[in-house]
């Protein structure tokens, strides 16, 4: 008996088989995976879209990724941030409120307190993340900031802020120790005046009397500066003669002489026989007084006049030192080198803005520069004053420095609480925390962004598990029709058939 094949052909039995197990193996991958099809030809019309949401999606995964690394970054710089305001604050209130007692390292209290603060600042400014230094600029693998021994001291080659120190206040007392200031005496009358037009020492910024018979005149502002003041009748006991000068730091001192009957308290001056004898017992007590005021007022800021040229300076910017030897004479400064000056801060010294030597894009249209520098003014004004503070040396057995102290002592806790041009730590801090809310921001719009383009891609390239089941379970009903159908007909032969 023959089968018949033939016949099979005619109705399209086998192609139609063929067809439903192909489609059944379909409806299975896609059961197994979720998907409508493995490549973007599978989804008709529907692949542009997928294509679209797949490239949108790529790119929010990208500035998610850009947001992490600096969210980290931030995260540490904040931190920083945070401490270094806080220490400040800190060390602010310990050299306000400090005595002059001294530790067991031959300096005082407070210093001991200042210097423990400023290592710590100079060690918060060395953070890193991953090997890359936060507030270098963007020589990121450059450690930014000197040892603070390195810095106080020096290296044994290069000098260190103690030396710069040292010479500004040779620069500044002058040779006779009285401010770079002299006195010539003429007959019922006294001037005073600058040694020459440098920026070192005093500089006279006026006098003043209580006295009708004293008549002044003031210096007219063009340097080196001259004032007098000139006796037309004996001054009354009680009355004052006063002269004012202005310091390196910014501030002003004022030496105030006070008339007696014979001087023999300090501040005071002899009311002598006639003005000539009595202009000379003036010149006699403001001698002294000149030398007093230039071993503690002008000594203190000094000190802080250094140590703020010494933390202004940088690697393209080196530190100004006083044009010496001889440093007592001096009438200006010249630029030290890598080879002679230490320079505290090694980072990145361009004079763009700090925050653009980090960069990253976390938006379409949104580029954030992150970056910063060590040698910022928050930092380098507060370390600036911690350092005078904390590198200056007393004696407790000599007669000035316990006022020399309280000078320095004001001028460094004055300096920390920051002057009106002078931006401030909080300042700087607020930065970052608007740079840590837009990260916030952009990370949230993205994550919102991100499930609607996963939702209008899944419409078009996920599948309904259900009405795949149903799907399948209907053609694998049909394959078995099928199935038993072709067995049938298989078993068929022509005396059948007929």
């Amino acid at each position: 008996m023959n089968s018949v094949p033939p016949l099979l052909k005619t109705i399209g039995w086998t192609r139609g088989i063929t067809e439903s197990r192909s489609q059944m193996l379909d409806l299975q991958r896609q059961l197994g995976t979720g998907r409508v099809s493995e490549t973007h030809g599978g989804l008709g019309s529907g692949r542009s879209l997928a294509l679209s949401m797949q490239a949108q999606i790529s790119r929010l995964d990208t500035y998610n990724a850009n947001i992490e690394t600096m969210s980290l970054r931030l995260d540490v710089m904040a931190l920083s941030l945070d401490q270094f305001t806080e220490l400040t604050s800190i060390a602010k209130t310990d050299i306000r409120n400090g005595q002059y007692v001294f530790s067991d390292k031959s300096i005082t209290l407070p210093q001991d307190l200042a210097k423990d603060r400023l290592d710590e600042g100079l060690s918060l400014l060395n953070a890193q993340v991953n090997g890359r230094y936060l507030f270098s600029g963007n020589t990121v693998e450059t450690k930014p900031v000197e040892s603070t021994d390195t810095i106080l001291y020096g290296d044994g080659v290069r000098d260190g802020l103690d030396t710069l120190i040292a010479q500004r206040k040779l620069a500044d007392a002058g040779s006779d120790g009285r401010g770079r200031v002299t006195l010539a005496n003429g007959g019922t009358s006294l001037t005073i005046a600058e040694d020459g037009d440098h920026p070192f020492g005093f500089k006279l910024a006026g006098v003043s009397s209580s006295s009708a018979n004293v008549t002044l005149t003031q210096p007219n502002g063009t340097a080196p500066q001259t004032a007098t003041i000139s006796l037309t009748g004996q001054p009354a006991v009680g009355e004052q003669v006063g002269f004012a000068f202005d310091l390196p730091d910014g501030s002003r001192h004022q030496i105030k002489l006070t008339a007696s009957v014979d001087g023999s308290e300090p501040g005071t001056f002899a009311i002598g026989a006639d003005e000539t004898a009595t202009i000379a017992n003036i010149e006699a007590a403001l001698g002294p007084a000149l030398e007093v005021a230039a071993g503690t007022a002008l000594s203190a800021a000094s000190s802080i006049t250094a140590s703020r040229n010494f933390f202004s300076a940088d690697l393209d910017n080196p530190p100004q030192r006083i044009d010496g030897p001889p440093y007592e004479t001096a009438t200006g400064t010249v630029a030290g080198t890598a080879e002679d000056t230490v320079v505290w801060y090694k980072g990145d010294s361009s004079s763009t803005n700090p925050r653009d030597t980090a960069v990253a894009r976390i938006d379409e249209n949104i580029v954030v520069g992150y970056g910063a520098r060590a040698n910022e003014e928050p930092f380098a004004w507060a370390l600036a004053h911690m350092a005078a503070f904390a590198i200056e040396s007393f004696d407790k057995n000599a007669p000035n420095d316990e006022a020399r102290f309280e000078e320095l002592r004001n001028r460094a806790g004055e300096g920390l609480s920051y002057t009106a041009d002078v931006r401030t730590m909080e300042s700087l801090r607020a930065e970052y925390v608007g740079l840590q809310s837009s990260f916030g921001a952009a990370a949230e719009r993205h994550n919102i962004t991100r499930q609607i383009a996963e939702e209008q891609l899944g419409n078009v390239t996920a599948v309904d598990d259900e009405e795949v089941a149903v799907k399948l379970l209907a053609l694998q009903t049909q394959l078995q029709i099928s199935y038993e159908a072709t067995a049938m007909i298989s078993r068929l032969n022509l005396a059948q058939f007929l």
